[in-house]
């Protein structure tokens, strides 16, 4: 999705939840060959490898902090690869926040019916309930110059936990969600399986393991990256030595969001 606003544009990508509509697994892996692996990085904007954020709130469903630690934690896996040049850093700004509007931050929030969204993210740059999360990056159109990467939290639909605070039976957990996301951060776009929406034939099949795929659940805890995630943010941003990777899965975005199965009323 892109929408013009003040000449920037805005784009984002979606996530949805295993269980949906489309969203079947596909076990029988086909991957796609070497020379298509730059697929994954976004093509409509210059993606960063620099990222400082600030927290606006935190999830209504934790109260211990553990959901800014997840992010982080998340946010380390990321920075913390020996073949990407990725940085980051966490500051603190008094900024006015408005969700779905440009402030020159990189804001972090969980987005609840508090901003006025009341019953979905239908007002908010048009998502669906559905999504989970999402990564709405601001860029010049003509440049593809990154102006601000937010990351939303759907407060309204879904629970949240952590390993030790929040909704643990049907809660999302923050840092396999934001691992994700961050993803998108820094570039690289969701993959997908054929028959669901967004596959393109370079994707190939068997995707579903992979940290970039698109869907997701409430029961799904992992906090690790798989071998084609790695290798493809390492083309997308190299350390000064990369080693070749042998094969990968692909996919192509602008931000990211997540979907899975509304909030029980």
């Amino acid at each position: 999705m892109s929408l013009k606003r003040a000449g920037l544009v805005i784009a984002a990508v979606v996530l949805m939840i295993s269980g949906s509509a489309g969203a079947q697994l596909i076990t029988n892996a086909e991957f796609i060959a070497l020379g298509n692996i730059n697929q994954m990085g976004a093509a409509e904007y210059n993606a960063r490898n620099d990222y400082d954020y600030r927290f606006v709130n935190g999830a209504s469903d934790i109260s211990d902090g553990s959901d800014f630690d997840a992010f982080r934690d998340a946010l380390g896996t990321w920075v913390d690869l020996p073949d990407s040049d990725l940085y980051a850093s966490e500051i603190t700004k008094n900024v006015a926040f408005t969700p779905g509007s440009k402030n020159g931050y990189n804001d972090i929030a969980w987005i609840g019916s508090g901003y006025g969204y009341t019953n979905s993210w239908a007002d908010l740059l048009g998502f669906s309930s559905s999504a989970v999360a999402c990564v709405v990056t601001w860029y010049a159109p003509h440049s593809g110059a990154v102006k601000e990467r937010d990351m939303y939290f759907n407060d309204i639909n879904y629970d949240w936990h952590t390993e030790t605070d929040g909704d643990q039976s049907e809660g999302f957990h923050v840092g396999h969600i934001a691992l994700h996301e961050l993803g998108h951060i820094f570039g690289l776009v969701d993959v997908y399986n054929p028959g669901q929406s967004g596959w393109q034939a370079w994707m190939g099949t068997g995707n579903e393991h992979l940290t970039m795929y698109g869907i997701s659940g409430p029961g799904n805890e992992d906090m690790t990256l798989t071998a084609i995630d790695i290798a493809a943010m390492a083309l997308l941003h190299p350390a000064a030595t990369v080693p070749e990777p042998k094969a990968a899965i692909m996919f192509m975005m602008a931000g990211g969001i997540l979907f899975a199965v509304r909030k029980p009323q």
